[in-house]
C-alpha cells in the first residue's frame, strides 16, 4: 500500500511539474509578436531550471525569424548545460543542431552555440572534436577559423587528427 501510495505522489509531482503554469506561459510568450517579450522569455526558461524549458525553447527555434532571439534561446541553452539543470542532454543535442549551417542560417547563432558545445567539452560533457570538424567545412569563414582556434585549444590527440 505504501509503495503505491509513494508511486502515486511520484507520478502526480511529476505531472504538476510537467504543467507548471509559469513555465507554460513564457513559452507561449516565446511566441508573442513583441520581439523584446520573446527574448525576455528565452532568458527567463535559461534561468527556471525546468526540463520542459529545453522542450519550449527547442520547439520555438524553428518558427522564429529573428536571429536576436535565436541567440537568445542559444544562450539560454547554453545557461541549462553549464547549470546542469534537468533536460541539459537535451539542450546539448539542440546546440550540436543549432551550430550546423545545414540547421541555422545566421552565422552568430551558429558560433554561439559551438562556443556553447566547445566549454561543454572543456566541462566533460561531451565530445565537441566531431561538431568542430564538421564546422571545419562551415561556409563561413569566421566559423572555419572558430573552429580551428578551438580545436588548437582543446590539444588532445583528436584534435590532431582532426586539424590534418
Amino acid at each position: 500500500m505504501r509503495v503505491c501510495c509513494l508511486f502515486l505522489l511520484l507520478v502526480w509531482g511529476a505531472a504538476a511539474q510537467a504543467q507548471d503554469p509559469h513555465i507554460q506561459r513564457l513559452g507561449q510568450e516565446l511566441h508573442s509578436r513583441e520581439q523584446g517579450l520573446r527574448m525576455q522569455a528565452a532568458r527567463s526558461l535559461g534561468l527556471a531550471g525546468e526540463a520542459q524549458s529545453v522542450l519550449l525553447l527547442r520547439q520555438a527555434l524553428p518558427g522564429e525569424r529573428s536571429a536576436a532571439v535565436r541567440l537568445e534561446i542559444v544562450r539560454a541553452l547554453r545557461n541549462i548545460v553549464f547549470l546542469r539543470y534537468p533536460g541539459y542532454p537535451e539542450a546539448l543535442r539542440v546546440l550540436q543542431e543549432e551550430s550546423s549551417d545545414g540547421a541555422e542560417a545566421d552565422e552568430l547563432v551558429r558560433l554561439k552555440a559551438t562556443e556553447a558545445l566547445w566549454e561543454a567539452g572543456k566541462k566533460d560533457l561531451l565530445d565537441p572534436v566531431p561538431v568542430l570538424r564538421r564546422n571545419l567545412g562551415d561556409r563561413s569563414q569566421r566559423l572555419r577559423l572558430a573552429a580551428v582556434e578551438m580545436l588548437g585549444k582543446l590539444g588532445t590527440p583528436a584534435t590532431i587528427k582532426a586539424l590534418g
